[in-house]
């Protein structure tokens, strides 16, 4: 399998305190990685360094085969992120925000509506796809950010800490159709049940 994301000696310090001192891993493509471990241990300061949200220390960091720190703007084409946080515009329809993304990451106009169509499938909300996504309750927002993120062609996803019980089973039971359509996700989570569900 190819390597989709490349981690070798990767240190994060801030002044005197060492957030992640020479950690390496591979993540091959079309595999899950599931990334855990108690808070504090500096999950969410790797993931934001592969999204490009932070400048490494020291070490080597590539996703698809780009550098992190010298080609962002092809590593950010190639990654789909579901914040922990909300970030979808509340005023536009569910199928409004899904395009805008389309947009934003240049895919191919031909394929926007069957990936749309697919995502939306995958995550239970394709009766919804009209409705403004202020209407929308926590859980189907949670779910509309994931169908976003596995809206981008290539490369890995990060999918976010804090999920409830139910959308951590909604995911992995979904995760084999992703899994023959896409690279796999990275996935960052203190949640230890999460290891019975790994495949």
């Amino acid at each position: 399998m190819n390597p989709i994301i490349q981690v070798e000696h990767f240190s994060k310090r801030y002044g005197d305190f060492t957030a992640v001192e020479d950690i390496s891993f591979t993540v091959d493509e079309g595999s899950i990685f599931a990334f855990l471990g108690p808070n504090g241990a500096g999950k969410s300061t790797t993931i934001n360094t592969l999204c490009t949200i932070l400048d490494k220390t020291e070490g080597t960091l590539t996703i698809n085969g780009h550098d992190v720190s010298r080609e962002r703007g092809l590593v950010r084409k190639d990654i789909g992120i579901v914040f922990q946080d909300s970030t979808l515009d509340a005023q536009m329809t569910v199928e409004e925000n899904l395009k805008y993304h389309c947009a934003f990451y240049k895919v191919p106009k031909n394929e926007v509506r069957e990936r749309i169509a697919f995502a939306l499938d995958l995550v239970e909300l394709a009766q919804w796809r009209r409705a403004a996504v202020g209407s929308l309750s926590g859980g189907m927002k949670r779910r509309l950010s994931l169908a976003r993120a596995l809206l981008v062609p290539s490369g890995g996803r990060r999918l976010p800490e804090g999920w409830s019980m139910t959308q951590r089973c909604c995911f992995w039971t979904n995760l084999p159709p992703v899994w023959t359509r896409r690279p796999g996700p990275m996935c960052g989570n203190t949640f230890s049940g999460s290891r019975s569900r790994r495949t």
